[in-house]
């Protein structure tokens, strides 16, 4: 997977190019108008001397005026001849680098060509001194832009972090089995900006979504509560019918089975009691997963042994840590009921590890298409199967898991067979 920049790096990065990019515009605007300066005013200061020259001294026979650094040469002039280099120069304005480096002015007088020369050395001299004090302002532009940039991102983007935060401690609320407060995201310190208008909506969100997490904790709980005490009713009238000497052996067979789906009843309620009240280990009997499977491995093998599956448990390694029994069988049992539903041939085998329980079935498998939508609460990868079900046991599974911080993923297995991964969160 492409590893993203974070926003912040973004930002810093963007301004930095820009400021640098002004830079190098502004450096070489600044190189163009002292190379054309140089050009026009040594062009238009070498024409003014040499006319002068040409007029007041040699038109006058006098010696030419000229200081050290000036040399003139005059066409057909036995006496400055003009050298070999200059002849085919065109007239007006030149720079020369062969050799010496020159301002060189050529023009036609009398229909003679005059060349008016300069070392360029004094002057070279000042424009590297200027070109140096440009490169160091552009490198000194740069590491302002990196640390401009830095302290920039990181004020700009100061808001969003503490958002960022408020949203972590709301996620770790709702991790803890906690509903979050409905003032989480407010802040008096929040500027009237884009960040501020977020956080309001943030907020106004998290209100709605803690008013319905409120509603259906109550409503679960209520719910839950209401069917034990008709569930007790059903299951002292099932035992009593069940053990009276004039119920006959079908009967009692029709008898056993409806004291089993509604023990199943009574575990589920006990579930949604548990999820409502967000327990986890507190005030409930706690068990280590292994115990769990030994204290519930002979009714897995009775049931998968009368389909006519082998059921095997295998502890590769043990853990101490301990669980809310009741959530710890909502995962366990929702998933091998899945593993015994879809199973016709082969059976089930449970790999228990320190930090993890793996369970294989030699099933139908689950198409691809349907792998991540398996846990959604009502859906059934194979819904015209008359296997019956409400596409309830996985989701169950996974909420139980969440409330136990524990992770329930499907292992890529192909189409053959089923594998589920509990991985456990230590504590």
């Amino acid at each position: 997977m492409r590893k993203e920049w974070s926003l912040k790096k973004l930002i810093a990065i963007s301004i930095s190019l820009t400021i640098i990019c002004i830079a190098l515009i502004y450096t070489g605007l600044i190189y163009m108008t002292i190379h054309s300066a140089e050009n026009q005013l040594m062009g238009s200061a070498m024409s003014s001397t040499l006319n002068g020259i040409m007029t007041y001294d040699i038109s006058q026979g006098q010696h030419p005026r000229l200081d050290q650094f000036s040399r003139l040469y005059i066409e057909d002039d036995p006496i400055r001849p003009i050298p070999e280099a200059f002849k085919d120069l065109p007239l007006g304005y030149v720079e020369v680098v062969k050799g010496e480096d020159l301002h060189v002015y050529s023009m036609l007088y009398n229909g003679k060509r005059v060349v008016l020369t300069r070392n360029q050395e004094l002057f070279e001299s000042w424009e590297i001194k200027v070109f140096i004090g440009i490169l160091v302002f552009f490198a000194a532009l740069v590491c302002f832009s990196f640390f401009f940039a830095h302290w920039l991102s990181k004020r700009l983007l100061k808001p969003l972090d503490r958002l960022t935060l408020k949203a972590a401690e709301a996620d770790k609320a709702l991790q803890n089995g906690q509903i979050y407060s409905t003032d989480l995201f407010k802040e008096k310190s929040w500027s009237d900006n884009e960040i501020s208008r977020l956080a309001k909506t943030l907020n106004d969100l998290t209100s709605k979504i803690r008013n319905l997490a409120v509603k259906e904790k109550i409503f679960s709980g209520e719910v839950s509560h209401e069917i034990r005490t008709p569930l007790t009713v059903i299951n002292t009238s099932l035992e009593l019918l069940e053990t009276d000497p004039g119920t006959s052996p079908s009967q009692r067979k029709f008898v056993n089975r409806a004291l089993k789906a509604s023990q199943r009843i009574k575990e589920l309620t006990e579930v949604f009691l548990n999820l409502s009240r967000g327990t986890r280990n507190e005030d409930t009997h706690q068990v280590t997963v292994s115990e769990f499977f030994q204290d519930h491995r002979q009714e897995w093998q009775t049931k998968f042994a009368a389909k006519g599956l082998d059921f095997n448990v295998k502890v590769l390694s043990n853990s101490q840590d301990t669980y809310n029994e009741v959530l710890v069988g909502a995962t366990f049992d929702n998933l091998l009921n899945n593993a015994l539903k879809f199973t016709d041939k082969g059976g089930v085998t449970i790999s228990i590890n320190t930090d993890s329980v793996v369970i294989e079935d030699t099933g139908c498998g689950i198409k691809e298409e349907y792998r991540e939508k398996i846990f959604d609460s009502g859906y059934q990868a194979n819904p015209d199967d008359k296997l019956g079900g409400f596409g309830l046991g996985l989701a169950i599974a996974r909420r139980a898991a969440d409330y136990l911080g524990w992770t329930i993923k499907l292992k890529d297995s192909g189409e053959e067979g089923s594998t589920f991964v509990i991985s456990f969160n230590k504590k």
